[in-house]
């Protein structure tokens, strides 16, 4: 036998052996296929509607919810439509009987989830968990989602912790998968384009050049007189305009002529996209009105320049050596230490559960403070429970801050209206008003106690309540009021805390209590005081 002839041969041989794991490959789908269609995989469906009505509660309720999750997904491609795929899972175990179905809660908007079958009509053995998805609620782009869920009848106050939650954000129109959503198919290609119009006056004409887009190869340009940017987008004089055929080009210089002075010209360019068409939006910007500069003189500046040089560097050396001499001489340094707070609250409504998020927020981001709040804690309340929780963090603590809800009647008559489990709100966790509870009676327990008692305090997110308003124990304690007392009370926490100091004027000036945690405090307490006055 030739060599060329081994080799036919060689290739023969390897051609069937791969059509045989070919074979054997398919031979495991095709079973994998027929066993799920036999029923070995439980056949259980959930049917999802909105509603207000729950099951009536028994005396026994079902497992908790085991997970939840968020998601994109694709709804209905051919509408450029993209939804929320909630996903949720089920324990398998004896509890399954008493399952009537599960909430789903989108934004407050509430969602009854049934099963058909239902579990104890279906063969579940051998499995643990089973998953559910649910995608009939459209996702918009740019906005947060809160998700919540919770197995029916839920369990009685008091109980372990049944409800899971999550806070979602849907990404924008520059996103992959939102760019098929409907809203954002005409805009993403006009988000992209960055025209970078330039324009300069010269002579009674205006030169303009801009970046072409390569979504679109016709400019409409247009030189207007208008007295802003704002007016300009609805009543224009045009003085003259030209058409562009970008044929690729990326860069693009047109002249246009002008009557009367330079003051409120502006460029008007309006692109022809393939989406949009006459619809797309323009884009406006300002003539550049100042005269041709003259050349600039580089021998000065250059001489300026390395001046500049020069005192900066014998600043920043005059600097390090009185710094090193200040270490040398035993100085101390100003940073301001950590301090650990616990965060302590009543169930209250959606906007007040916002207003407590943002304030520890605010803490742990402005004022060096390590804050622990059961809304960020849930997975070691679930293991160790409110008490041993709670009480644990109080001890570490150097600081309890007690967050009260603004109330005009007492404290003891208005508790009965948070044991009702229909009025709860799913973003409020379920263990909230036990570790509120507790904290009372633990303060109550130490009134006498000065020293113990130094570490409380409250705070009122607004105007500060009657003290009739208040339990009799929070009364003795230091109270402070958002955003009125919000630099009385860095000064309170850090000069509790385990190396008492000042706290630093400088961090406590108006300019530097800005920023977006700041902002998002500020709007929250202004959310829950229109709420608290409807």
């Amino acid at each position: 036998m030739s060599r060329i002839e081994l080799r036919r041969a060689v290739r023969i041989l390897i051609r069937y052996i791969l059509s045989f794991a070919d074979m054997k490959i398919l031979l495991w789908i095709i079973l994998f296929k027929l066993s799920t269609a036999n029923g070995s995989y439980p056949q259980i469906n959930a049917r999802c509607t909105e509603t207000d009505k729950w099951p009536s509660e028994p005396d026994e309720h079902p497992s908790a919810l085991a997970a939840l999750e968020v998601s994109l997904a694709d709804m209905h491609e051919e509408h450029s439509a993209v939804a929320l795929n909630i996903s949720w899972a089920i324990n398998i175990d004896s509890s399954n009987k008493y399952l009537r179905g599960t909430s789903i809660s989108v934004d407050g908007k509430k969602f009854l989830c049934q099963y058909h079958p239902p579990f104890d009509e279906v063969q579940t053995a051998g499995f643990e968990q089973l998953w559910f998805h649910y995608t009939e609620i459209p996702a918009l782009p740019d906005k947060w989602y809160q998700v919540d869920g919770i197995n029916l009848p839920t369990p009685m106050v008091g109980d372990d912790i049944a409800s899971q939650s999550k806070l979602y954000s849907v990404p924008g129109c520059g996103d992959e998968i939102m760019r098929q959503h409907e809203s954002c198919s005409h805009k993403v290609k006009e988000y992209e384009w960055k025209p970078n119009i330039a324009s300069k006056f010269i002579n009674g004409q205006v030169e303009v050049s801009f970046t072409s887009s390569k979504y679109a190869t016709e400019y409409d340009l247009q030189l207007c007189r208008c007295a802003s940017l704002e007016e300009c987008h609805d009543s224009v004089i045009i003085i003259s305009e030209d058409k562009s055929f970008t044929e690729g080009k990326s860069k693009w210089t047109k002249t246009l002529n002008a009557t009367g002075p330079c003051d409120s010209l502006h460029i008007r360019i309006l692109p022809y996209f393939p989406n949009c068409g006459q619809l797309c939006d323009e884009r406006i910007a300002p003539v550049d009105c100042r005269p041709p500069e003259e050349p600039a003189n580089w021998t000065f500046l250059l001489c300026l320049t390395s001046s500049m040089m020069v005192l900066v560097s014998v600043a920043v050396l005059i600097w390090y050596k009185a710094y090193k001499n200040y270490s040398e001489s035993g100085g101390k340094s100003q940073a301001v230490p950590l301090v650990s707070v616990l965060v302590v609250y009543p169930a209250g409504n959606r906007a007040f559960q916002r207003a407590v998020v943002a304030f520890a927020e605010f803490l742990q981001s402005q004022w060096r403070c390590r804050v622990s709040i059961d809304v960020w804690e849930r997975g070691r309340i679930a293991e160790q429970g409110p008490v041993r929780w709670l009480t644990t963090h109080t001890e570490r603590a150097d600081n309890v801050v007690i967050v009260c809800a603004r109330r005009t009647e007492s404290w003891e008559s208005a508790a009965g209206h948070h044991q009702l489990a229909a009025l709860r709100d799913h973003a409020v966790p379920a263990s909230t008003e036990d570790v509120f509870s507790l904290a009372l009676n633990m303060l109550e327990g130490q009134v006498q106690g000065l020293t113990a008692l130094g570490k409380y305090c409250t705070v009122h997110l607004g105007d500060r309540p009657e003290a009739k308003c208040l339990p009799a124990a929070l009364r003795v304690c230091k109270s402070f009021s958002l955003m009125k007392d919000v630099e009385k009370l860095g000064r309170h926490l850090h000069n509790s805390g385990p190396e008492p100091c000042c706290f630093p004027s400088v961090e406590l000036k108006p300019g530097s209590l800005n920023g977006d945690v700041t902002g998002r405090l500020v709007d929250a307490i202004q959310e829950l005081q229109t709420v608290e006055h409807l």
